[in-house]
Parts: C-alpha cells; structure tokens; sequence
C-alpha cells in the first residue's frame, strides 16, 4: 500500500521536522544525545504554526515548501502578520527618508510572509524601500524563507523576558553576516499575535501606547540570485516577551527600536557589542493590544475592519487614544471633503 497524501500544511511541517531529527540522531554516537533527541521530537511535534498562512498565498504555493526546514519552522512560529497603515508621505517626514519614484506600497492591516513591507536599510539610510517579508540569504541554493530570527539563536529556550545572556544570533550561519553589515528598520504600525499553541485561531493586534506613527523593529535583509531576478528580502528580529505579550500567552516579540537606536542600527561599521545590547524586550509601558477577529488568518484579507475590537484592551488606558490620524487609502477608502470622518482609529 502506498503512502497517504499529507493532509495539512501542519502535516507536512511536522512530517519534516521528524525526519531530519530522525537523520540527525543516526549520526549521533551515545545512547544519552540520542534519548534527548527523541524527547525533542516529541516536544517538537506539539509545537503549532500559527504564523504559516492557511490561504492560497504565494509562500504556500511555492515549490521549496517541500523542502522546509527545521530552522525555518522554529522562526515561524513568532512574529509573522503586521501592520502598515501610515501613509508614506507621513513616514518620508517621520524617518526622513524618500521613496524612489516609480515605486508604491498600498496600506495594509495584513501584511505576511511573502509580501512587500517598507524598510530602511543600512546601506541606503535615506530611502524608504519595499523588500519582500522572508528573508533568503545570497548563499541559499533553494531559496527557503525565514521570517523571523531569533537575537538569543539556542540560547533562552525558555524564553525568559529577562534573560541579559549571549545573542545567539551573531554565530548563526544563516544570519551572522547579515547582522554584522546587513541591517534594517522595518516600519509598522502594529503586529498581530495569538496565544502559543491557538495562534491566530485568537488573535490580538498589539499596538504602540505612543500613537506617533510607525514602530521600526529591528530587520536584517539580503538578496538572492533567482535566474535574472534579484530578490530583496528581509526578517524581523525577536526577543522575550514584554507583559503585554505575557498575557495574550504569547512567547516572543518583535525587537523593537527607540528613535535613539535607529542610527547605530544602520551604521554597518558599529561596534558588534553596541548591536547586541539592542537585543532586550521592550518596556511594559510601549504596547497594549486587544483581540480581534479570527478573519485576519487568511493572507488574502485586507481592510480595517479587520482591526475591529471584540473585546476589551489587555491594558487600561485613560489619557490617550492612538491612530486618529491615521488615513486608508488605496484600500477602497474615500478621498473626499470628509476624509477626517473616514479616516482609521483602532479604538472606533
């Protein structure tokens, strides 16, 4: 009898994670690295991906999916849908940068693995860019995409929202050239994440308390060779998670930097230490979020009312409200004399 189809894409994940333990484990000499390997890959097993889009997207429909790897699906399973709603002209005046002409980028509440976001890059600090959300090294040979990477690399397994230990990140293959010389802000209003294990079955949109325009978390970019097309790519760094994040269940969080960093983040000649001492959680205080609906799982869905409460705030506020200025355009929203009234606050 021959083998049954995968049914899911969690399937086929789950599948290729076991084999390449699998593999690993018949290299390895010692009954003891053995025995561990074995309770990893029941631990590994249970792990859900609710960052993996479950709708046609052109990630999904990509033929190096069957070949997905283990590191891939460890960094997947963080930050994977955000926010990009300021228009750009506010983020030309914001990060005081200029968008070549001939190039657009349309707002939206669903930005995911596979599409274009905004980015600043180290190399040309004065340009606002659009690279595509995965991030390919030049050297990869089937073009894999990893979306997020991890500042502690092994180290904080348990994700502790304190741990000041080794940033992992720098000896990392797949990375360690990048964050060296490679560095990016990417630009976003707010992500969206769900509790560890649900995912985006609950999800939550975590925005900045600040409400003055784009967050820039910390991103590394590369290109990659695909026959004559060039791909501009990037990821986005995580951390431990903050209290806000703690409370959704949440496990991880996006590294995110105050204005007072961006210059060193995008100067490729800083000291690597200066680098790394970025790498911490961000303050309670930076980010309150507050559930919405589930509809935001498809990558196809767009539009603000994707943003819409169903529930209270995981943080009272009192004296503020963020995004009133926010402006929807290229998203079917109007442009006319009243444009105030159409205009998006997350809280309406």
């Amino acid at each position: 009898m021959g083998k049954r189809p995968l049914r899911s894409l969690r399937e086929l994940c789950v599948r290729s994670v076991k084999l390449k333990i699998q593999k690993r484990n018949a290299r390895q000499d010692g009954a003891g690295r053995a025995k561990r390997s074995v309770n990893g890959t029941k631990r590994l097993t249970h792990l859900s991906y609710p960052s993996i889009p479950s709708s046609p997207h052109p990630f999904i429909t990509s033929p190096h999916l069957k070949s997905i790897t283990i590191s891939y699906l460890y960094f997947a399973i963080m930050c994977g849908r955000y926010i990009v709603v300021t228009k750009v002209k506010e983020i030309e005046k914001k990060f005081g940068v200029t968008m070549p002409k001939g190039f657009d980028f349309a707002p939206t509440t669903n930005l995911a693995p596979g599409a274009q976001g905004l980015v600043i890059t180290n190399d040309q600090p004065k340009s606002l860019q659009t690279f595509r959300f995965g991030f390919t090294p030049s050297w990869s040979k089937d073009g894999k995409l990893f979306i997020n990477a991890r500042s502690e690399g092994d180290h904080n397994p348990e994700n502790r929202k304190d741990y000041r230990g080794a940033k992992g990140i720098i000896d990392k293959p797949m990375f360690r050239r990048a964050i060296r010389s490679q560095r990016c802000l990417v630009l976003a209003d707010g992500f969206i994440e769900g509790p560890q294990g649900v995912g985006l079955q609950q999800p939550y949109c975590v925005y900045p308390t600040t409400g003055n325009g784009p967050m820039a978390l910390a991103g590394i970019w590369d290109t990659w060779q695909k026959g004559n097309e060039t791909i501009y790519s990037f990821a986005i760094l995580t951390t431990g998670p903050n209290a806000v994040l703690e409370k959704i269940g949440h496990h991880r969080c996006p590294l995110i930097l105050p204005e007072a960093y961006h210059a060193t983040w995008l100067n490729a000649s800083a000291a690597l230490a200066d680098i790394t001492a970025m790498m911490q959680p961000c303050p309670d205080g930076w980010l309150n979020a507050y559930p919405i609906s589930n509809e935001i799982k498809s990558p196809a869905a767009n539009g603000k009312e994707l943003l819409k409460p169903i529930g209270e705030r995981v943080l009272k506020e009192y004296d503020y409200e963020v995004y009133q200025d926010i402006e929807m355009f290229g998203m079917g929203e109007t442009r006319g004399r009243k444009r105030r009234d159409d205009q998006m606050s997350l809280f309406d």
